[in-house]
């Protein structure tokens, strides 16, 4: 999240950046960038207009990834691990803000008011393990953060003098020194494609030129603006009201006019409730966030992190060290593993996790929403990987929120003995499945599916979802009508083959209003496929079927359920034809009736008919 207000107010200051032209180096030298993941799938995502297309989100990232490629620039890509306890208020403050984008937009299809985009403008959970498959098939090198990611990007461009920038949207790398010849290029202000790719390059010396404040102030400024943890502090009369861009600027006059100025007093003059014990606990250690190891250009009187744990790790190291570092290495780095939520894999998870949880479901009461419904399965999922952790979740509550506080669910294995058996001599392929299945209370599942050489994960996660949505029905409406399943079941087959039948899917690509009913079952199927990918991880699951199969199927494939314009295309002609709907026709005439202007090939109607009987055999 970064400076409020830092990065519109400093992109209008004259002379703090030079516009640099990547794809015009004349030597034909490699440049190499830092890529702060997170930032970007933010940014690609809106981008994309809250489409939530993962097809669209696909061809940008490889578009992006592939146009630096063209002009010789080499990639490394950043990821957050855990949350620190130190971003707590911050973690509470993103949650109201999304919840109330959450009600806005399930109100607006629940009334029918379709004037505007109804998505919410946030990545959907999946689209994280979309982009780390992607990231993964273009071998571009990935680094998963014990914390932020920030940090670590920073330290590794500091450390690594042929490192020519680092990309994000973060404004907290305004303020970090990334050596002589690094710059930041923020993403809002960089263009990427196969014309040409152009920035706005900032770095720490022209920040401190055209600010007129010296280098070891600047960390200064951006505690005293409002960083991830200083910003919910509150402010004094005279500053509170005050638009982000102005106090930025009232700031800069501060420390211009008080060179000398200790940090503690400058922090009394400015936050009303500021004493030495919130100075020493939270502003000090934000202000020490900014210091890199080795980095004595900034105040020396703050010293060395304590932690010296992150002290970087160069190019040629990284993989080695980290995994000299962290007994569970494989599966934190492991090219197989495309989860969405790798912090859970990390062994440093403290004591005490905190974690929020979002639903597209308006005005309703925990006790009756769809996490309810699914703390089982969550506390079993921290089971497999930290038995000894308290969890504290916020969770929607009649349009405010709660906390919940839970222990983990002891399983029979752990995440450390199912990677230790990846070859399955202890724990077979079958009893992971069983126990996979347990999590979601299901049980009696289709031999294919403890069989590592016909496992098929699409399939597997479509059976067990549905399954489990039958036993726990939303309650906005009493049931889910079999249509609506068909209609799911076929949305996830043609994404599934768009590569195969692209007239097909083509068709089906016109945008479409959005309405709730779709958007609220999608929000439960997403939200079940989420925790099915991580599962499958800590069960090494991807890495026992690459082995048995001779082709690896496409991880990737469950994460097209977030294609919601297909989805609504499908929906929607399904509503004009539903009437003529009847339970005992044949799967091929249901299909027939409900879609009559689809010519659906043999192999899509086979698919459907064997995911339909799966689904419904008891």
């Amino acid at each position: 999240m970064g400076v409020k207000g830092f990065s519109t107010f400093i992109s209008n200051v004259p002379n703090a950046k030079t516009i640099s032209f990547l794809s015009k180096r004349t030597d034909g030298s490699r440049l190499l960038l830092g890529i702060d993941g997170l930032a970007l799938i933010f940014y690609l995502t809106f981008k994309l207009q809250k489409t939530n297309s993962i097809i669209l989100f696909q061809r940008e990232v490889l578009e992006f990834f592939n146009s630096l490629k063209h002009y010789n620039i080499d990639s490394y890509v950043f990821l957050d691990g855990l949350i620190t306890d130190m971003k707590k208020d911050e973690h509470i403050f993103r949650y109201k803000d999304r919840s109330k984008q959450y009600l806005n937009a399930a109100s607006e299809s629940f009334s029918n008011k379709l004037e505007s985009a109804n998505h919410y403008p946030f990545p959907p959970a999946l689209f994280f393990a979309e982009f780390k498959a992607i990231v993964n098939e273009l071998n571009i090198p990935c680094h998963t953060a014990i914390g932020e990611a920030d940090r670590d990007l920073c330290q590794w461009a500091y450390d690594n003098p042929q490192v020519n920038g680092v990309v994000s949207n973060d404004s907290d790398y305004f303020f970090y020194n990334l050596g002589p010849n690094c710059f930041y290029y923020p993403l809002t202000e960089l263009y990427v494609s196969m014309k040409e790719i152009r920035a706005s390059a900032y770095s720490i010396d022209l920040l401190s030129k055209s600010l007129q404040i010296p280098i070891k102030d600047l960390p200064k400024l951006a505690v005293l603006a409002g960083n991830d943890h200083t910003h919910h502090l509150k402010l004094v009369p005279g500053f509170y009201k005050l638009p982000k861009t102005i106090l930025v600027s009232k700031i800069i006059e501060i420390l211009r006019l008080n060179p000398n100025r200790q940090l503690y007093s400058l922090a009394t003059q400015l936050y009303s409730n500021c004493n030495r014990t919130l100075f020493n606990e939270l502003i000090e250690p934000s202000m020490k966030t900014y210091i890199l190891e080795g980095d004595l250009n900034l105040d020396t009187t703050i010293g060395y992190r304590e932690n010296q744990f992150n002290t970087f790790i160069r190019i040629t190291e990284i993989h080695r060290k980290l995994e000299n570092m962290n007994p569970l290495f494989k599966s934190i780095l492991s090219t197989h593993s495309f989860t969405s939520k790798t912090f859970r894999f990390t062994p440093l998870l403290s004591s005490n996790h905190d974690q929020h949880q979002h639903i597209f479901e308006p005005f309703i009461d925990y006790s009756q929403s769809i996490l309810f419904k699914t703390l089982d399965i969550r506390k079993q999922v921290f089971g497999l990987i930290n038995q000894k952790c308290s969890i504290s979740e916020i969770l929607p509550d009649n349009q405010t929120y709660q906390f919940i506080n839970y222990r983990p669910i002891v399983p029979q294995f752990t995440h450390t003995q199912y990677w230790n058996d990846e070859d399955c001599h202890t724990i077979p392929f079958s009893t992971r499945i069983n126990e996979f299945c347990k999590i979601f209370s299901i049980q009696g599942l289709n031999r294919n599916h403890s069989n590592a050489s016909t496992f098929k994960f699409h399939s597997f996660y479509l059976t067990l979802c549905w399954k489990f949505i039958f036993g726990n029905t939303p309650f906005y409406q009493n049931s889910i009508d079999e249509w609506m399943l068909d209609t799911f079941i076929l949305h996830s087959i043609i994404l599934c083959h768009r590569d195969e039948y692209p007239v097909l899917f083509e068709s089906l690509m016109a945008p479409q209003k959005d309405k709730f009913a779709p958007l609220y079952i999608l929000d439960y199927l997403q939200l079940l496929i989420g925790w099915c990918y991580d599962i499958s991880d800590i069960m090494a699951l991807p890495k026992i079927v690459g082995k048995q199969q001779q082709q690896q199927q496409q991880f990737t494939k469950p994460s097209h359920y977030v294609e919601s314009i297909v989805l609504h295309n499908l929906w929607n002609t399904s509503l004009l034809t539903k009437s003529g709907y009847k339970s005992n026709l044949s799967h091929r005439d249901k299909l027939q009736i409900l879609f009559p202007k689809l010519m659906l090939p043999d192999k899509v109607i086979n698919d459907y008919n064997v995911l339909k009987t799966e689904i419904y055999q008891k």
